[in-house]
């Protein structure tokens, strides 16, 4: 009995430790605190008092920023694209897996699935857990002319990779492509001003990175998407109280249809620039989308249990597929 009224008590000043401090998360969106990503945050953290944890938001323009004060102690959590995450080991950047969820409602079905409890551990690495995902929208190739439709015309040109993302370096060698390294900050610049032939992007990057500037009236944009962006939430574990990573990943998931709007309202803009490709060729993609991952899968770059899940949301979709009859995840 005694120890029984001991273990509520501890619990019970713990919650309120949590309620009475100040969580601070930094939100990286490019348009700092005017744009979608930190709007999103801020609903959260609203919704987030409800359970006992007040939150002070920051916005990041740079996502390096964010990440490294995550890992500094200086936020507490951070909102932080897929690819990111992987620096802290959480298997969630898999999401963004090339070729892994071309359709929005496969991604939707997904987010589904990791929002289950059952699922709680493959949420967590180490100190970091992924307490919750927001659509950012698919990405597109984004080339410098509209002739650039089949692989075999990207050989031999330079496309623009973010940091280390070793999906597009190994896309790219795939086709025979050259890389230069670009960051959050100098992304838009170097498409724009045509240092390089092509760059990849969702459509919600098309207005606030004015990459409608690059495209001019020669460029266009592959209507087939190679990845999704997704932005996750990264909380520190000890920083937040038990059960808070289920709980948010629960509401974002709730808040997928209303995000989608504003990726919906992008792609209208975007619409104008997209240049189709022959469905002869689509199998071709396909097949490199499929080897990239399995190449990326034994690097233990993206992990195994993620790609299973994905190739089952397809084939849940669409059982003609051939990986349904032949699955190689």
């Amino acid at each position: 009995m005694v120890r029984t009224v001991l273990a509520a008590a501890l619990t019970l000043v713990s919650a309120t430790a949590f309620a009475q401090d100040t969580r601070t998360v930094c939100v990286y969106d490019p348009m700092g605190t005017n744009g979608p990503a930190y709007a999103n945050a801020q609903a959260m953290a609203v919704e987030a008092a409800g359970q006992g944890v007040k939150i002070t938001l920051r916005a990041d323009v740079e996502e390096k920023t964010a990440a490294e004060d995550l890992v500094a102690g200086k936020c507490d959590a951070a909102l932080l694209t897929g690819v990111m995450t992987r620096r802290f080991g959480l298997a969630t950047s898999t999401l963004e897996a090339i070729g892994a969820l071309p359709e929005y409602a496969w991604l939707k079905s997904t987010l589904g699935y990791l929002a289950n409890p059952k699922l709680a551990s493959k949420m967590v690495a180490g100190d970091y857990e992924t307490a919750g995902f927001y659509p950012g929208g698919a990405i597109y190739l984004f080339t410098q002319n509209k002739a650039w439709r089949h692989t075999k015309d990207l050989a031999g040109k330079t496309i623009e990779i973010i940091g280390d993302d070793a999906a597009a370096t190994t896309m790219a060698r795939e086709v025979g492509m050259s890389t230069k390294t670009a960051s959050t900050a100098t992304f838009g610049p170097m498409y724009n001003s045509n240092s390089v032939d092509a760059a990849y992007a969702p459509p919600t990057a098309y207005e606030p990175l004015e990459l409608y500037r690059g495209i001019g009236d020669d460029g266009g944009i592959i209507d087939f998407p190679l990845s999704q962006l997704t932005l996750q939430v990264v909380i520190r574990r000890d920083r937040f109280p038990e059960g808070f990573g289920q709980w948010a990943r629960t509401y974002s998931y709730q808040q997928f249809d209303k995000v989608m709007r504003q990726v919906e309202e992008a792609e209208t803009k975007i619409a104008k620039h997209k240049l189709e490709i022959p469905a002869a060729d689509k199998p071709g993609y396909e097949d490199k989308f499929l080897q990239v991952r399995l190449t990326l899968r034994e690097r233990g770059v993206y992990d195994a249990t993620l790609l299973k899940l994905m190739r089952r949301v397809r084939c849940a979709a669409d059982g003609t597929r051939a990986e349904c009859a032949d699955p190689k995840e």
